[in-house]
């Protein structure tokens, strides 16, 4: 199987046995091939005869894509592997955005959820939970994305807002204390 390494990337990336076999597709793709596993070492003791279609159809995709892949085995671009990816991240992650934004010499990072991916603008947009406030970044100059975290760089949750005096009182962000 060419594309497909595994069964299990073959049923989370064909939407006719990811739907037979229940796998959300709201899921990251990671998560979706962990769930095709478990899943189809269960259908084996199950249905053995549901897991014999799935593995044939499987096998006959795989040995067309190899067919395929030697005619054009074009490797896909940069861009178009950002759209892929993005393509499989739920509105309302957290992401961070890594490549060369601005004027920027180094890499940086734009971070934040997200919002909304427009394909024909080849943008993302994405809502900074720092600054509350919407950013717009293009496609084409991302080069990571890293979709593991679960705010402002932080490998946990998002810490709390510094301490802040406003006059004479104290805030931790927009609460009095």
């Amino acid at each position: 199987m060419a594309e497909h390494n595994t069964f299990a990337d073959y049923a989370a990336k064909n939407e006719k046995w990811r739907s037979a076999l229940n796998i959300p597709a709201y899921v990251q793709y990671s998560d979706q091939v962990d769930i095709a596993w478990q899943v189809l070492e269960d259908l084996g003791m199950e249905d053995p005869e549901k897991y014999d279609q799935f593995r044939a159809e499987a096998l006959a995709a795989g040995a067309t894509e190899e067919e395929e892949e030697h005619e054009s085995s074009a490797p896909l671009s940069q861009a178009e592997r950002i759209r892929q990816e993005l393509a499989g991240i739920a509105p309302g992650t957290y992401l961070m955005l890594h490549g060369h934004y601005g004027n920027a010499i180094n890499a940086t990072i734009e971070q934040g959820k997200l919002v909304s991916i427009d394909n024909n603008a080849g943008t993302v947009k994405l809502h900074s939970t720092v600054y509350n406030k919407d950013l717009t970044v293009r496609m084409d100059q991302i080069t990571y994305i890293d979709a593991s975290r679960s705010g402002s760089g932080a490998l946990g949750s998002v810490q709390q807002a510094d301490l802040r005096r406003v006059g004479n009182d104290w805030y931790r962000g927009n609460q009095k204390l």
